[in-house]
């Protein structure tokens, strides 16, 4: 008997000794040999719902449905919360597209009218610029020093005065001389005088190695001249 009892002190020797030198207890931070207060109910609630130790557990099942019918209403008030904001949050996101795409419409059709005007005056200034080259390049009326129009009588510019256009020259001459004398010229001697001009235009180049550029497109447009005052006899 007296060596189990010299056993057991021998054992809890070496368990004090096991936990620690100064005798403390990581459960309490307080050595055995201090006192403890087991009235004072430690940080956590280790009991089964009784007095201090109920842990969050009711103690009887009308406050356990009290707990629970509570928890409830707590849950639907927040799901309202939550479906509240987001049907707020979904209204601003629709105002928000709404605003961006009337933007989106609004620059369209602006920009829109701005390429259309662009595309207008551009239109228009191409219309007077081509305006304004065929005026340029209509054929004036010959000055009397170029016809003399009482006689018939043809002041030719140079690059028409080849000799080899002799014949041409001599023959529309006479006819405008005609035209002077009458007043007018027959269908016949018209449509005669019509062509030798238009054949002579497109003939004037032939001596082009004798003349400048300038010299030929003078005789070309002195003919069109001769052509436009003929024309006019019949209009």
């Amino acid at each position: 008997m007296v060596r189990l009892i010299l056993c057991g002190a021998v054992a809890f020797t070496t368990a004090r000794m096991a936990i620690g030198q100064d005798g403390t207890d990581p459960r309490y931070g307080s050595g055995y040999d201090s006192s403890y207060d087991y009235s004072v109910a430690p940080a956590g609630n280790y009991g089964y719902g009784y007095g201090a130790y109920r842990g969050g557990h009711a103690s009887t099942a009308e406050e356990g449905m009290a707990r629970g019918m509570a928890d409830v209403i707590r849950s639907r008030a927040q799901a309202s919360v939550s479906y509240s904001q987001a049907a707020t949050e979904a209204e601003r996101a629709r105002r928000a597209y709404l605003e961006n795409r009337n933007f989106a419409i609004s620059s369209f059709v602006e920009n829109r009218a701005i390429r259309d005007e662009f595309r207008r005056k551009q239109s228009e200034a191409k219309k007077e610029k081509l305006a304004a080259y065929i005026k340029s390049r209509e054929y004036k009326p010959l000055t009397s020093s170029d016809f003399y129009e009482p006689t018939g009588k043809i002041s030719w510019p140079l690059g028409l005065m080849h000799p080899h256009d002799e014949k041409g020259r001599k023959e529309i001459e006479d006819l405008f001389a005609k035209r002077a004398k009458d007043g007018t010229l027959s269908a016949e001697d018209y449509i005669r005088l019509n062509k030798l001009l238009n054949y002579w235009v497109y003939h004037v180049e032939d001596h082009a190695s004798d003349f400048s550029a300038s010299e030929i497109t003078r005789s070309v447009r002195f003919l069109r001249r001769l052509e436009k005052m003929l024309k006019e006899d019949y209009q």
